[in-house]
């Protein structure tokens, strides 16, 4: 029962938005950081990258479960 609710089609574009919502703050908290090496720059743009893709794939989880219904002309 939750595991079907968790992977419905309202659930997975609210968490979709929630963890983009949560990538962009934390981002934003790291702009103010003035002792940030290039090599922790570079790591976190690549969990932020794969963080991404990963709330898109959620996204499309979420799109391809829509029943949508096609009205005629």
């Amino acid at each position: 029962m939750l595991l079907a609710w968790l992977s419905s089609d309202i659930v997975s574009i609210v968490l979709w938005s929630v963890g983009l919502l949560a990538l962009v703050i934390h981002r934003l908290a790291l702009l103010d950081v003035s002792t940030a090496t290039a090599d922790t720059l570079t790591l976190e743009t690549r969990a932020n990258l794969l963080a991404v893709f990963a709330c898109g794939l959620v996204l499309l989880n979420g799109v391809t479960k829509l029943d949508v219904t096609t009205a005629l002309a």
